[in-house]
């Protein structure tokens, strides 16, 4: 009876030593999270307002593309915030979804949520196609693809997300009790959530990878074309700066495929919870991660855009120092002249 006793013992106090170690282990892993998406939040947001900012000069502007990239870093920050705001009450606050203590506000979460996703991907599905037809039908680009149809096509996309999500929300999502007595925001995946998932990852895929298969092939033939010529024309400068722009979409459409297909896919397919909850801090880091990038792509796809951000960051801290004596601050720092060329030079004279 006794060594029944003390072998009883030893298992339980082994099993709340387990436990221990696991919630301890869970902290450790949710504080980690948290901080990771706090550095996600804090670049992305500067990222993408410094992409506002640039894609609205007088330089950019005149692209066909910079009504698009606007509208896609005004969504992806919208997603940072909630995404990031989520995080900080359920770290802080132990609470389930920001803005989620009723039906209402969990379906205004929601709603911002699901719009800034579908938009997110028929953007990219916009610039993925404006590139197809500049490589292979490069005559018919100004056609299908200037600034004011590229502002119809955000308002168009626009409108029917916001329709399409007020009746999924209103739909699918309310406050749902767990067993531990606590509330989260859920949907039902009903009709309405399938066809949501259909609009913001699968039919947009579904275009947006063969055509990049297609365009990288015909890059890659064009570029060893290229190589192999002695004298340089004016139609092949032409092409190194097609060439240049079609890099750029390929990254953000080959970073946004790397990142949303597996997490997506997870969420949708994993039905174990064991597995959903040991491998879900990696599945919502991902889409923040693709919703920070693309102010870091274009940097580093253009010397244009880098230049840019160069007179930007000199302007900024021009103005930040003539601002110090008026506030009666003593100006003990040096200015630094930034080396930054020209925009025009810079086109002008692409090797």
């Amino acid at each position: 009876m006794f060594t029944f006793n003390a072998t009883s013992m030893n298992i339980m106090n082994d099993t709340l030593r387990q436990e221990n170690m696991n919630n301890q282990l869970n902290s450790l892993v949710q504080e980690v999270v948290y901080y990771i998406k706090l550095f996600l939040f804090v670049f992305g947001t500067i990222g993408n307002i410094l992409s506002i900012g640039i894609w609205m000069t007088a330089e950019f502007w005149r692209m066909s593309r910079s009504v698009v990239c606007i509208a896609l870093a005004v969504t992806n920050t919208l997603y940072l915030v909630l995404a990031f705001g989520q995080s900080t009450t359920e770290w802080n606050f132990n609470g389930e979804y920001f803005l989620a203590s009723s039906d209402l506000s969990c379906q205004i979460k929601a709603f911002v949520v699901s719009v800034s996703q579908h938009l997110d991907s028929w953007l990219i599905l916009y610039l993925t196609l404006e590139r197809f037809l500049s490589v292979l039908w490069p005559h018919l680009v100004k056609i299908f693809f200037d600034q004011i149809k590229a502002v119809v096509y955000v308002l168009i996309i626009t409108l029917i997300f916001l329709t399409f999500n007020i009746f999924f929300v209103m739909n699918d999502f309310s406050m749902i009790e767990r067993p531990n007595g606590m509330q989260k925001c859920r949907a039902e995946k009903t009709l309405w959530f399938l066809i949501r998932q259909l609009l913001h990852v699968q039919i947009p895929l579904l275009i947006i990878i063969p055509c990049n298969i297609v365009i990288t092939i015909k890059v890659t033939a064009q570029y060893r074309k290229m190589r192999h010529c002695i004298v340089v024309t004016g139609q092949q400068i032409a092409k190194q700066r097609s060439i240049k722009v079609t890099i750029l979409v390929l990254s953000i459409t080959i970073t946004y495929i790397i990142l949303i297909l597996p997490s997506q896919s997870f969420f949708w397919c994993c039905r174990e919870k064991d597995v959903f909850f040991k491998f879900m801090p990696i599945f919502t880091i991902m889409p923040m991660v693709n919703a920070s990038a693309n102010c870091y792509l274009y940097a580093m796809s253009s010397r244009d855009y880098r230049n840019k951000i160069k007179l930007v960051i000199g302007k900024a801290v021009a103005y930040v120092l003539d601002c110090l004596p008026s506030l009666g601050v003593q100006n003990s720092v040096v200015p630094i002249e930034l080396n930054v060329t020209d925009h025009r030079e810079v086109t002008e004279n692409i090797p």
